[in-house]
Formats: structure tokens, sequence, C-alpha cells
């Protein structure tokens, strides 16, 4: 017979969330019946909490957001920029296989969410560059840390795939 046991979600009261350590007050209490599914608890905590997004809600805009920053091409375009400003062909030639209509709509959308800033410098020729901003910069670096484990582990993900 199973003892019945209770799970204490944060009961240290802290939790590691997008490697930023968050602090609550209040630790909560979940039974292991209750939390049937894996994560069960820390959704529930995050439905609870009416400031932070929830990205497993459908309609939450985070959801939105976690789609455009992981997209193939949000992704490119986004570690790219860490290295410092670049104009609309720069980015086009280093990423291979985008399309200029592909490239336009990801850095309309990345503007869109705030995260790249557009400068237009009207002097003759015109010149549109794109920057992270300080959000930007933050998220960037989070992709840029997944892109960098899956360019050092590709051969055994390739490995594992056989």
């Amino acid at each position: 017979m199973a003892m019945p046991c209770t799970l204490w979600l944060l009961s240290v009261g802290k939790y590691l969330h997008f490697g930023k350590l968050h602090t609550v007050t209040n630790a909560t209490r979940v039974s292991a019946t209750t939390a049937a599914r894996p994560g069960e608890a820390m959704r529930r905590y995050l439905r609870s909490d009416g400031v932070r997004g929830n990205v497993y809600v459908p309609d939450c805009p985070s959801r939105s957001l976690l789609d455009h920053v992981t997209t193939r091409w949000g992704v490119l375009v986004l570690t790219l920029l860490l290295d410092g400003p670049h104009r609309f062909g720069e980015l086009g030639a280093v990423v291979g296989g985008m399309s200029d209509k592909m490239l336009s709509q990801t850095l309309r959308t990345l503007t869109g969410d705030g995260f790249v800033a557009r400068s237009v410098d009207p002097g003759p020729p015109v010149r549109v560059t794109y920057e992270l901003t300080p959000s930007g910069v933050e998220v960037a670096s989070r992709v840029a840390s997944l892109v960098e484990w899956l360019q050092d582990n590709v051969a055994s993900i390739e490995a594992a795939r056989a």
C-alpha cells in the first residue's frame, strides 16, 4: 500500500524560473493525489498569481510571446543581434535559407513585442538598423544558451535519432 504523501511546492519560499530566482511569500501545499500530472502544482500556482503571465493558458499573451521568441527565425535573429546593431542586409546574409519576406516579418514581430528596436538614419542613403532593447538582450541571452547547447550536443542528438 502506498503511503500518502504531501508535497510542499516552493517549501523554502523560492523557485527558479527562466534562470531567475523568485521568492514567494506563501508556499503552497499540494497533495500528491491532487498533483496527478507532472508540473500540475506549478501550473496551479502560476494561475493563481495575477501579475505573471502563464504560458500554459492559451489566451495568455505570454503564450504568443513565447511563440514569437522561439520560432526558428526568431531565435536566429535574436542571437545575431546579441553581437550589436545590424542592418537588414547583414542579417539576411548571415542567416542562410531565410527569405527577405521572412526576415522582414520576423523583425516586425520582434519589434512589435518590444525585443528589437528599429532606427532609421535619414541621411542619404537611408540606413535602417536593428538592435536589441534591454528586454531583448535578456531574452536573447537566454535563447543563445539553448542555441549554444544544441550546437555543442548536435552529434549526440543525431546519434540518438538513428
